[in-house]
């Protein structure tokens, strides 16, 4: 009775007729979504800081099933899974590719560097460094060794015919292990960030670092061979940093942006960097690298802050269905992709483009669900998943 109350008097506020709202009670929806945005607006500091923290398991789960959606669509793209070639072009596709690989990963690094400084500044975990990368080579390293040999090689020598000096190169020497690069760029930036830690506390060092880390990651892959991800990693270092500072700093100036500028800013800067994707000379290409960081940036943390809001209004704590998928995202992500190379093969110039994109989605999606839930069944398929730490 004490909730009705409540949705009564906001209706009041809002002018709805209150007969109509007594005739049907799920008319109330808009009234508690408003209080529910009231309530966040004004708690507390602290509590705001903590309920920012906990959204960020939802952000998670929501950005691993935004990495999912963009593969889907990668292969209208060209030079992603090229066993086949799309029957049918979609530059609606394209688009949707392009777009989620703006911001998908960067923002995911982002929370990442967010997760890693509360559990280590405010925590008090992370204390010695080498039991922290113990922790960090059985949460990433050992599922990657097992998927790998289980999954990713089997599928992937089969569709390309790879030789053993392929795949020593690609997954023994992680040149270009697939979609698993993921897990050695995590890794690595957990291995770089640690001994740096309390330089980063000075905004001008943080800075200095992040840049010569992208300069160093950018262009050191074009000359030297980018074994286990490692200028991958130092490339990403800038979207782990911004993270850490958004846990520390709760006045920090990139939170005084409102979101509605850094949603124009994001939409400018990806306009200009798709202007120059097809730039010839270094000049072009130059400025390309340049707007792709700052369209990353923007795009992480205006995703973070959008997630974030919308994570306040619902109750997505209580959910079944987000509980499930936050616990199984991290899996999801390991075995989705090849699961889309035979989507593909089955679907393309079946159905339109779009729908070929759908299928994609559910095929992997409930195909990565169905396998995660079969391995964690098994306590020695579980032991290489459920490292936590």
């Amino acid at each position: 009775m004490k909730s009705i109350a409540i949705d009564c008097t906001i209706a009041k506020l809002m002018g709805i007729d209150l007969d109509s709202i007594w005739e049907n009670y799920n008319a109330l929806w808009m009234g508690k979504l408003i209080f529910k945005w009231r309530m966040h607006v004004m708690a507390t500091p602290e509590q705001y800081k903590e309920k920012e923290l906990d959204n960020c398991t939802l952000i998670k789960a929501v950005l691993m099933l935004a990495v999912c959606l963009g593969h889907c669509a990668n292969f209208w793209t060209g030079g992603w899974f090229n066993v086949v070639t799309p029957k049918y072009q979609s530059d609606t596709l394209i688009f949707i590719s392009k777009w989620l690989n703006s911001f998908h990963i960067y923002c995911f690094v982002l929370i990442s560097g967010y997760l890693y400084s509360y559990n280590r500044n405010e925590c008090g975990k992370y204390n010695v460094y080498k039991t922290f990368i113990t922790k960090k080579t059985k949460r990433l390293i050992l599922p990657y060794v097992f998927v790998t040999i289980s999954f990713v090689i089997p599928i992937e020598s089969f569709l390309y015919d790879y030789s053993l000096e392929q795949i020593i190169e690609k997954y023994v020497l992680c040149e270009s292990p697939s979609h698993l690069w993921f897990l050695w760029m995590l890794f690595w930036l957990f291995i770089i960030i640690w001994p740096l830690t309390k330089k980063f506390s000075n905004d001008w060092m943080a800075i200095v670092i992040s840049t010569m880390s992208y300069v160093i990651g950018t262009l050191g892959g074009l000359r030297i061979p980018n074994y286990f991800c490692i200028f991958t990693s130092l490339s990403y270092v800038p979207f782990f940093i911004i993270g850490m500072k958004l846990r520390e700093k709760r006045n920090w100036f990139i939170r005084k942006v409102s979101l509605t500028i850094y949603c124009v800013l994001y939409i400018i800067c990806f306009m200009a960097w798709s202007y120059f994707a097809d730039g010839i000379n270094s000049i072009e290409k130059i400025i390309y690298i340049g707007l792709g960081l700052v369209l990353h940036i923007i795009g992480a943390i205006s995703i973070f802050f959008l997630l974030q809001r919308l994570a306040n209004i619902i109750t997505w704590e209580k959910s079944k269905l987000w509980g499930f998928l936050s616990k199984r995202s991290m899996m999801v992500y390991l075995y989705h992709q090849q699961l889309i190379y035979f989507s593909i093969l089955w679907f393309n110039g079946l159905v339109p483009p779009f729908f070929n994109f759908l299928l994609n989605f559910g095929v992997a999606l409930v195909g990565a669900l169905i396998i995660s839930s079969a391995l964690l069944r098994f306590r020695y398929t579980r032991f290489f998943f459920n490292n936590r730490n």
